[in-house]
């Protein structure tokens, strides 16, 4: 098995340092649920909007969440998704195909 390329472990990187933050994985928990707006996030995380919706600008920007009228998970396997790839060492699509073969 090959190991992932300079440009991939930085990827994964970033992908970590987003998830790195308590603040953040509390708002990823709070939005399994379904579509939230900031201030409702702000409440649920006991934060301020300001506060939350500079966590929530850089989880968009690793893609973990997506703004449509809310807030909302990106794809509930994404997490999943990146984690596999670097501790497993797996490709992208396989990772995704185990994911959800086992839903």
């Amino acid at each position: 098995m090959e190991g992932l390329d300079r440009a991939a472990l930085e990827q994964v990187s970033e992908y970590f340092k987003s998830l790195a933050e308590p603040t953040r994985l509390c708002l990823i928990n709070a939005l399994r649920d379904g579509e939230m707006s900031v201030s409702d996030l702000a409440e649920a995380v006991e934060s301020t909007p300001a506060n939350v919706s500079k966590h929530l600008s850089l989880l968009a920007s690793t893609g973990f969440v997506e703004r449509r009228t809310q807030f909302c998970i990106e794809s509930p396997t994404l997490i999943f998704t990146h984690c596999a790839i670097w501790f497993v060492g797996i490709s992208p699509n396989a990772s995704q195909q185990k994911v959800m073969s086992r839903q």
